[in-house]
């Protein structure tokens, strides 16, 4: 820890707390020097945490959707993503807004939010497969939290029939892979659960073979997704090649498909393609939008709040 600028010696105790929080949300035994950035960001988050209880309460929150693609170019599905459309701030990526996972009074109705208005939605898109197509991958991150939540798994079931999933869609839930790594016996039952529903299970931020290949012996993972740190330098160095292919190779050894997350650029992209990944989404893609791709039908009412 690099000391404040201060002299008293309470202030040098929250300077070094503040620093062993942020070292434990970024990995856990990692060691970080404090600067005033960490105090920064950790107010900004504490504001949000002060604010996030308003936003289902206040229908704040809206669906934005980006586009999967597959080896051949084609639209293989979508991954849902919640933002926050703060009256001050203005369209917020989940990424700046969604509460730690540890934070489950907050983090599990947003969750929810998201499963359920995205399935709802799924259920109107416009079908141009063709016959014996699989159904469309309609990818929403979770917190594990939400996953073991009383009544989550029968609820879910009720969503799914109700939506057509399996004729409409396929439901796909990413849990991070810091999380998968628990090993946390109802966590894992939840995911036997899942897969019984014919629900696919991603993990995300994919990366630490260890913990991977510790969940994959207890659950049948369908989906594997590289986090941005895999995709950036792929083109350009060889040890970023070596490491993605590494990754690549030790998840097709699985039976398991491979995601692309974070492509930003046509020669990523490309070289992405020639490793044989199976799925990819970005900038390089498309953007994210406000609508699913050929969907038909209205919008649900946004200024209705159902727990689904």
């Amino acid at each position: 820890m690099s000391e404040p600028e201060t002299a008293d010696g309470e202030d040098l105790l929250n300077a070094a707390d503040i620093a062993m929080y942020t070292a434990k949300r970024r990995r856990p035994g990692r060691r970080l020097a404090f600067d005033e950035v960490m105090r920064t960001r950790l107010l900004a988050q504490i504001t949000d945490n002060d604010e996030l209880p308003r936003v289902l309460s206040d229908d704040e929150l809206v669906m934005r959707y980006q586009p999967i693609h597959d080896l051949d170019h084609g639209l293989a599905g979508v991954e849902a993503l919640p933002y926050w459309l703060h009256p001050h701030r203005g369209l917020v990526p989940p990424a700046q807004f969604l509460p730690d996972p540890a934070h489950v009074g907050l983090r599990v109705p947003i969750d929810r939010w998201a499963v359920g208005r995205a399935c709802r939605a799924a259920a109107r898109w416009e079908d141009e497969r063709g016959d014996g197509a699989p159904p469309p991958l309609l990818n929403v991150t979770v917190s594990s939290r939400c996953l073991v939540e009383d009544r989550f798994i029968s609820e879910l079931d009720l969503l799914l029939s109700a939506t057509g999933a399996e004729v409409r869609y396929r439901l796909c839930l990413q849990i991070a892979e810091r999380e998968v790594a628990d090993d946390e016996p109802a966590l894992l039952a939840a995911f036997g659960e899942l897969c019984r529903l014919g629900v696919d299970l991603c993990i995300g931020g994919y990366g630490s073979a260890l913990a991977t290949a510790a969940a994959m012996n207890q659950v049948p993972f369908r989906y594997i997704r590289f986090s941005g740190i895999h995709v950036d330098g792929v083109d350009r160095s060889p040890v970023h090649h070596a490491a993605a292919g590494a990754l690549l190779y030790f998840a097709h050894e699985l039976g398991v498909r491979t995601m692309a997350g974070d492509v930003t650029t046509s020669s990523q992209l490309n070289t992405l393609r020639a490793m044989r990944c199976d799925l990819f989404l970005g900038p390089a893609i498309g953007p994210s939008t406000a609508r699913l791709p050929r969907l038909t039908g209205r919008e649900d009412a946004q200024g209705t709040h159902r727990r689904w």
